[in-house]
This record gives structure tokens, sequence and C-alpha cells, in this order.
């Protein structure tokens, strides 16, 4: 039987393995490595002693398998890794094993705006000055309103998509300046996000 096409960015799983979908972002099996290459060479010593959350549900876990191994691969090690939940807001307790493992830096990749503003608050409060690094998820407004003030100070965030969130790039870039008009047209409550991105791409594929 002939399979419908679908056009959808598929998180993983057996979705991503159809040979009929068609997805905007296709979830590999590894992590990108220039950024990684880059803080091996900023941080050294530290990039050898690197902490790292992750959402316990859907791709979280694979996802930190895949990054884990990409940090390997540049030179690091993660020494502590735990998994989060969606009720998860005070991190405290995992900041103190963090400390106890001898985590001097943190890099993370599958949380959303509000667990990484949570995050950072407690990592703040215990007065550590570790380097801050997500691969992708401090990108949203609602890490912004959830932060303490000052806290993101210093964070780093390295992501492809912030050209969609921005003015100045809308104004250069039709493309953008479309989504973002329409995303206002349709729900001026939403924000704008890596989510509604992939729905915009996945429309138009």
């Amino acid at each position: 039987a002939r399979s419908t096409p679908a056009g959808h960015s598929a998180r993983g799983g057996a979705p991503a393995k159809l040979a009929s979908n068609f997805s905007i972002a296709p979830p590999g099996a590894g992590w990108r490595t220039g950024p990684l290459d880059y803080y091996a060479k900023t941080y050294g010593d530290a990039w050898k002693h690197v902490g790292a959350i992750y959402a316990g549900v859907g791709t979280g876990p694979s996802i930190y398998q895949n990054v884990a191994a990409a940090v390997a691969h540049s030179g690091g090690k993660m020494v502590y890794n735990e998994s989060y939940g969606a009720t998860d807001s005070d991190f405290t307790g995992t900041i103190v094993k963090m400390q106890q493992a001898g985590v001097k830096m943190v890099y993370i990749s599958t949380t959303d705006g509000p667990t990484t503003a949570y995050f950072v608050n407690a990592i703040r409060k215990q007065g550590l000055k570790w380097p801050i690094i997500f691969g992708a998820t401090a990108y949203a407004p609602d890490f912004f309103t959830h932060v303490d003030s000052g806290a993101d100070e210093g964070v780093i965030n390295d992501q492809q998509f912030a050209q969609f969130f921005n003015a100045d790039d809308a104004a250069a870039l039709p493309e953008i300046a479309e989504y973002q008009k329409w995303m206002k047209v349709a729900d001026p409550g939403q924000q704008m996000d890596i989510f509604s991105a992939y729905g915009w791409a996945s429309a138009e594929l």
C-alpha cells in the first residue's frame, strides 16, 4: 500500500523512520560538533567536568546520549547527568550533587525555556561561577520571563533559530517577515518559538 506523505517534524521513534516522513529537522544519531570543539579549546580542563540535565521523556534521553558522545569526541566528559520531569522547578539538589561530582561547567540541550531559567537560577543562588552553556534551549522568550534579574548574564546559547524571532532579520529576509506577520495574525498571544517555526516550515513543505 502506498503511504501518505507526512510533512511534520518527527522528533524520533517510529514516525521518524517512516519512508513517508518528510521532516524539516530530521533527528539524527549525533550532535553538531563545531561549538563543542570551540568549548574544548576555550574552557580547557572544565570541559572534562561537564554536568547536564535532560528531559526524561520523549527523545530527551536519546538526545542526551548523542550529546554526551559528541562531548566525548571533542575531548570533554559528562561527569554528572540527571533527568527531570515536567513539573520540576527547583534544581538546588541537582546543583549540590553536581558539585559533589566535580562539575566545573554545564552544557544542556534538552530543556524548555522555563526549565532552563530555573536551572540557571539554582546555579546563581549557589554563588557558582560555572560557565553555563545551552545547546539551543535558552532562546525562547519564556526563558527571560522566568530567569531571575541578572542571572542570565554570561549565559551562552548556541543555536540556529534566533533569526526567526528578530525584527532585524525579518527586515532582511522576506520569508522570516512573512512568518512573523502571520504568527501575529493567527494568534497574537502565541510566542514565537522553535515549535511554531517548525510548524510554519512543515506547512510550507
